[in-house]
């Protein structure tokens, strides 16, 4: 689903998982990908641009009474961590009476985030090894630094941006 939000929208992220089985109960993860974010706006024609790695680490619990039923309902949680960097640009404003041209803008601004998820999801075995499943994510931000010139439009891993955020993603997983 990343792939294709990215193509479709002006942000988006491509990411792997590696997620232990102990037991079919407990199932410690890490996450990483890569988020992608260009961004100009219709009205101003300021543009935010990004791409930076991210990761996520925690561990998911198996909720059915069977725990080795060829589907799962797990509830886990998660930390994650970015540091990147962003551009905004924009084309500036027109001086009303010189009729001059004042662009403005700022590269290369540094930002990181650090954040907790609470997530609940579902997958099921299809075929063989294959399994297919979906998660729903809560989003909590809990320490962020900025740039001088404000807060990102998007923060890789974490999404828009702003304090609290709910999210979900679609996975094909491959079990060994």
């Amino acid at each position: 689903v990343g792939p294709a939000m990215r193509w479709l929208a002006s942000y988006g992220q491509y990411e792997a998982l590696l997620r232990v089985n102990l037991k079919d109960r407990y199932f410690p993860v890490v996450e990483v990908g890569v988020g992608q974010a260009d961004k100009t706006d219709e009205t101003t024609g300021t543009n935010f641009k990004t791409s930076a790695p991210y990761g996520r680490v925690g561990c998911d619990f198996n909720m059915l009474k069977n725990k080795h039923d060829d589907y799962r309902f797990l509830v886990g949680g998660r930390v994650g961590y970015t540091s990147f960097k962003y551009d905004v640009l924009s084309p500036g404003l027109a001086d009303p009476i010189w009729g001059t041209q004042s662009s403005y803008g700022a590269l290369g601004n540094k930002g990181s985030q650090l954040w907790a998820e609470l997530v609940g999801s579902v997958d099921a075995k299809i075929l063989g090894p294959i399994r297919m499943g979906w998660s729903v994510r809560y989003k909590l931000r809990v320490a962020h630094k900025m740039g001088e010139i404000g807060e990102a439009w998007y923060v890789p891993g974490y999404g828009r941006g702003g304090s609290s955020q709910l999210g979900a993603t679609f996975n094909v997983l491959f079990e060994l």
